[in-house]
């Protein structure tokens, strides 16, 4: 993921982000309203996205279905794809997480995601927002439902993408 990929919040009930999705072309983008429910049951920073919406600029496609988005959080996983670890890496020896869910899928909790980010991230400090984001804004979500729907691009994705 490029270091300008990482999600944004633009007011406490509104974000920005780039996402991994099927069947659409690159620069698409969607707007996703987070219902307050896990796929995988109830979860704290599920519930407590509802009512949040996240809009998101498809710069990626991925392993997934149709109705799902694998939204571009550092720290959040590195996907089948992965190009962060294995020789040669970008990032020696720090721990960035498991290749599918990331730092939360070791740590599952605030505190523990929010050190190894800063361990991991150091120094770059795009990626150390988009952890932070996701500790904060996103309240360590594992796998919140939503319903989406394509929209037209905000000017704030569009700039950072070039697309």
């Amino acid at each position: 993921m490029c270091y300008w990929g990482a999600p944004w919040a633009v007011s406490d009930t509104l974000a920005f982000g780039y996402a991994a999705h099927n069947g659409v072309a690159c620069g698409t983008c969607f707007q996703l309203d987070f219902t307050g429910k896990g796929h995988y049951g109830a979860n704290a920073g599920a519930q407590s996205l509802s009512n949040k919406t996240m809009i998101v600029q498809v710069i990626n496609i991925g392993g997934i279905e149709s109705a799902q988005f694998d939204l571009l959080i550092p720290g959040g996983g590195v996907g089948a794809n992965n190009a962060c670890t294995g020789g040669p890496s970008q990032w020696g020896n720090v721990d960035i997480g498991q290749t599918n869910g990331g730092i939360l899928a070791s740590c599952k909790d605030k505190a523990c995601v929010t050190q190894k980010c800063q361990t991991a991230f150091a120094g770059k400090k795009q990626l150390l927002d988009g952890c932070a984001w996701f500790t904060d804004w996103f309240n360590i979500a594992d796998n919140p439902e939503m319903t989406f729907k394509q929209i037209a691009c905000p000017s704030e994705i569009t700039q950072r993408s070039g697309m």
